[in-house]
């Protein structure tokens, strides 16, 4: 399951980026322990993200410097196999 959530400064009222086109899709099953999971951002509401605001989180672990972030998305291609089970966090 790919869990989804940005959170912005206290500057104000932050409107959270959706994350669209995620690889591989939210509850697939039979997926490659070796995939990369990626996203794009959706930008045509709120514009194009900050890269360095978004952080990649593993199963707990942030992975986000091992990661590539530009303000149109994300990728993440984990150094060994994954577990079953394992949950991504953007």
């Amino acid at each position: 399951m790919l869990g989804v959530g940005l959170v912005g400064t206290l500057a104000g009222p932050v409107q959270a980026q959706r994350v669209i086109d995620v690889t591989p899709g939210v509850s697939s099953q039979g997926v490659s322990p070796d995939t990369s999971i990626a996203g794009v951002f959706e930008t045509e509401a709120s514009g194009a993200v900050k890269a360095d605001s978004v952080r990649i989180f593993l199963n707990g672990q942030d992975v986000t410097s091992r990661s590539t972030i530009t303000r149109n998305f994300f990728s993440y291609r984990p150094e060994r196999a994954l577990a079953a089970g394992l949950t991504p966090f953007v």
